[in-house]
């Protein structure tokens, strides 16, 4: 099952997701959309470098690249609505489909959340806000994005699932949430 309605509504509450970070995300795009090429550049060079992922991307990279661009600078647009999260699980549908296992999508997050502090400071200075905030706000959004694209991987492989076995989803979740009988 694909992240519910109310589970997404309860990390945005905890993790404090609000609309004044839409409107510093939007701020802060103006100065990071222009670097977004370079970052996607490095982040690919980290791709091709390691062995597990360089077969997912040989030979697709520039398109590859333009597509991530894209997403990146739709997470500084400032539309966080219903339509931005459809457009996260789908990522995730994608990659299932494509065969990209979830660890590079923690991976590649883990990435980003190293790279943009640097990014995030030059941006902040030149927007005229904190960088602990802006800061934040980025990495809010990218937990937000994650869950939304995790929680799609998951659905989908449950749902692969069922059509491959036969079981329903409900006897699978039963099953994933048995405890282990104690000896």
């Amino acid at each position: 099952m694909s992240a519910k309605p109310s589970d997404v509504q309860t990390l945005i509450h905890i993790s404090g997701f609000s609309p004044e970070d839409e409107e510093h995300l939007r701020h802060l795009g103006q100065h990071l959309v222009p670097r977004l090429p370079e970052l996607t550049d490095r982040f690919y060079g980290r791709l091709l470098s390691d062995e597990r992922t360089r077969p997912h991307v040989e030979g697709r990279v520039e398109q590859l690249k333009k597509t991530h661009i894209a997403w990146l600078t739709e997470l500084f647009s400032g539309d966080y609505g219903e339509t931005f999260m459809a457009r996260q699980r789908r990522i995730g549908e994608v990659h299932v489909a494509a065969g990209i296992p979830p660890l590079f999508v923690a991976a590649s997050m883990s990435f980003l959340r190293g790279a943009f502090p640097e990014e995030i400071e030059i941006a902040a200075r030149a927007v005229g806000d904190p960088i602990g905030i802006c800061t934040g706000v980025v990495l809010r959004l990218l937990d937000l994005c994650q869950y939304l694209i995790d929680s799609a991987y998951e659905a989908e492989r449950m749902r692969r699932l069922t059509a491959a076995t036969g079981m329903s989803l409900v006897l699978l979740e039963n099953l994933i949430t048995l405890r282990p009988l104690r000896n």
